[in-house]
């Protein structure tokens, strides 16, 4: 997909100083705002995640896709706690600096679904709608031991960042494999490879929340969306969420793995610009 210069990565980029780091963010298009959160994976960002749902989302919302901290441009950070619930405060953080007073949706996949969890049991008067694509949080799968095969890969790539382990790791996290992209593989390398980011994970705090235990505290409308083929967290998770969140659906897709938005990004943004909408 070709971006038009007004909703391209250099000409929406953006940073606020948020707390005490720097937080990069990508401000794109006008309406209602859209908070868009990025996987926790080695090199990930949020451009990479979203650029191709961008132009379908720019007409109807505000978006801001974010560089959670320690990732893409944004600051390496130490977390001394839970990273999710981190993650949930940049996100509070950032809107304050830019003056959204207004309800905000947030669309998150994977660990970036967990922080979107996250914020809307922190905030929960501050969040309008999720949209959550095969989001952590949400328990162990009945079917697949722990950590899933996605993760070990995750891990191990975090600990050597090279393009062997990034390929595998998009093998595992892709259904169709011909998504696979070498530039995307080469700069998601080069971006975990970055020694400051590095070095303040490995002094992070190790601790990962739980939002299961109150995912039934949180009432805003959810959108749970999953592929059926995904081998980081399953989508019998998916399941186990629709059953304890009160104001949730859940749409599967067959053929697909951990990136929705990605491997079916017209189905998903028509989807999820439904969604959001009505």
């Amino acid at each position: 997909m070709t971006l038009a210069t007004e909703t391209s990565e250099a000409s929406t980029s953006r940073s606020a100083q948020v707390h005490d780091y720097r937080l990069h963010y990508h401000d794109v298009g006008q309406g209602p705002v859209v908070v868009m959160l990025h996987g926790g994976g080695p090199g990930a960002n949020g451009w990479s995640t979203f650029r191709l749902n961008v132009e379908a989302f720019a007409p109807h919302f505000r978006c801001l896709i974010v560089d959670l901290p320690g990732f893409g441009k944004s600051d390496a950070v130490v977390i001394p706690d839970d990273r999710w619930q981190f993650n949930a405060r940049a996100v509070a953080g950032l809107l304050e600096v830019l003056g959204v007073d207004q309800p905000v949706s947030l669309v998150g996949n994977s660990a970036g679904g967990a922080s979107a969890l996250e914020f809307a049991l922190q905030f929960p008067q501050r969040t309008a709608k999720l949209v959550l694509m095969g989001p952590g949080g949400g328990g162990a799968s009945q079917y697949c031991p722990l950590p899933t095969e996605g993760d070990r890969l995750l891990m191990a790539t975090f600990r050597e960042p090279n393009e062997a382990n990034m390929r595998r790791l998009f093998e595992v996290m892709l259904y169709d494999h011909s998504l696979i992209d070498d530039a995307l593989i080469r700069d998601r390398v080069m971006a975990a490879q970055n020694p400051e980011q590095r070095e303040a994970r490995r002094k992070s705090a190790r601790k990962v929340g739980e939002p299961l235990l109150d995912l039934e505290k949180i009432e805003a409308p959810t959108l749970l969306v999953w592929g059926r083929d995904d081998r980081f967290n399953p989508y019998d998770i998916g399941i186990r969420m629709l059953s304890l969140m009160p104001n949730a659906q859940l749409h599967v897709f067959s053929h697909c793995g951990h990136w929705v938005q990605q491997e079916h990004p017209e189905a998903f943004n028509r989807l999820v610009v439904d969604f959001l909408t009505h």
